[in-house]
């Protein structure tokens, strides 16, 4: 593996030599971690003002769409806090009007729509080089840049790629010192697997979803001699993690984990760094907001809906864009080690419900915190298969005791109506989506059981 100095050298001539603006975005990105807390904030009041004379004087369906007065093109007073939210409907209807690439240079990308339809925008190069460079440097937090040797325990792409394009990547991936397993098939024996590679690598951290990386720590758990290398760290992300879960992935497959949030809109949102404490947030280049069901910010310490403005990315009217999770800002400290704003807590996807009778619903979001005071439950999953009832698929180190599933229901039943059938059933393992991710409900049809 080539060494990392030199491999920042060979990346950075090649995106000099290209155009990419990636020397000059990488010092801006390490400089930024060394502002104090109130320059970044006039950094990001700096390129928000850009975003919004930028949008009022070249994106004209985006008023459009929402229905609102398009202003002036030498408007100045255009608020941003006064823009409505952008949906990811929106976009897609957005995206659709555009007959071709809206900033030159910029390409069009697509969710995995993880909500039932994905989301299609178009991403600059300058955005695409701040994305890289902002991973990076979170990355490095957990000491899982490009150049350490990494495991990462991910989904393959959904449709086959040409044979040219999985050979480029193949060479760029050990390039950068990554070994990728595909875990979307990750029973015992792919887990067996998954370990003889980690032995055999041994790799300074391993990246994953949260859901393959808390199988992994339960499978060797089970089969201590099946993993002989334990990294030092490991960067979960996509899905939540309670303490318990933490707790024995640290114990069997870690010695350190980082949890990062992070979405194919915008990549990384936010990591986690030495004081596990919430979510540093990438303030010099996307713009966080917690808001109300109106669309107002909400203090710290407030559960509400997370709303991302992408302050580099000129392509795409992604401002004020809700992403479809359910977090909460924490208070700002003068004393934090690090300039950026810090979101305490992502609690979940803001679609995943119960679904009721009469077409009520109700938030599956307190599952895990529920499940965190039951320590030998080491997984958990809501199967609904009508608005009647559910069953709780569980994973556990024994068969789940009548106690036990009392508790568990008695805490629903707090919320739930109490002719709504609730039952528990121990599972080996929880089903997972194609693209490997672990989701908190799933529907279950006929033939389930």
């Amino acid at each position: 593996m080539l060494n990392m100095a030199f491999l920042n050298f060979i990346e950075t001539l090649y995106g000099t030599f290209r155009g990419y603006n990636r020397l000059q975005i990488r010092k801006a990105c390490k400089r930024n971690t060394q502002f104090e807390g109130a320059n970044l904030a006039e950094l990001q009041e700096h390129l928000l003002k850009h975003r919004i004379k930028h949008l009022a004087q070249n994106c004209p369906d985006y008023f459009n769409i929402l229905n609102i007065p398009t202003p002036d093109s030498k408007e100045t007073n255009l608020r941003f806090s006064n823009l409505p939210i952008w949906t990811r409907e929106h976009q897609n209807q957005w995206f659709s009007q555009q007959m071709e690439a809206p900033v030159q240079g910029a390409t069009a990308h697509a969710t995995g729509g993880s909500t039932g339809e994905p989301t299609r925008l178009w991403i600059s190069r300058e955005s695409y080089e701040w994305r890289c460079a902002v991973t990076q440097r979170g990355y490095s937090w957990a000491g899982a840049e490009d150049g350490k040797k990494a495991v990462y325990v991910w989904g393959a792409p959904a449709k086959p790629l040409p044979k040219w394009k999985i050979a480029k990547q193949q060479f760029h991936h050990r390039l950068l010192g990554r070994h990728i397993f595909n875990s979307f098939d990750f029973g015992e024996d792919r887990m067996e697997l998954c370990c003889e590679l980690i032995n055999t690598v041994k790799p300074d951290t391993i990246i994953g979803y949260s859901g393959n990386l808390i199988a992994l720590s339960q499978y060797v758990e089970q089969y201590p001699d099946k993993l002989r290398w334990k990294a030092k760290t490991a960067v979960g992300g996509a899905e939540g993690m309670d303490s318990n879960q933490r707790l024995r992935l640290e114990k069997y497959l870690v010695d350190e984990l980082f949890m990062s949030y992070g979405s194919r809109e915008f990549m990384l949102i936010g990591m986690e760094h030495k004081d596990h404490d919430g979510y540093w947030l990438m303030d010099d280049n996307l713009y966080v907001e917690v808001v109300d069901d109106e669309g107002q910010v909400l203090p710290p310490g407030k559960s509400g809906r997370i709303l991302v403005t992408d302050l580099n990315n000129y392509a795409s009217p992604m401002i004020r864009y809700e992403i479809g999770d359910i977090g909460t800002m924490a208070e700002y400290d003068p004393k934090n080690p690090l300039p950026f704003r810090k979101l305490a807590s992502v609690d979940g996807r803001s679609n995943e419900f119960i679904e009721l009778p009469e077409g009520k619903r109700m938030t599956a979001l307190f599952l895990p915190h529920l499940m965190k005071e039951f320590p030998a439950i080491r997984g958990y999953q809501i199967g609904q298969r009508n608005q009647l009832g559910m069953e709780l698929h569980l994973v556990a180190d024994s068969p789940v005791d009548a106690q036990t599933s009392a508790e568990i229901k008695n805490a629903f039943y707090q919320y739930l109506p109490h002719d709504f059938s609730i039952e528990t059933q121990r599972v080996k393992e929880l089903k997972r989506k194609a693209n490997g991710k672990t989701p908190l409900v799933i529907l279950l049809d006929a033939n389930n059981s």
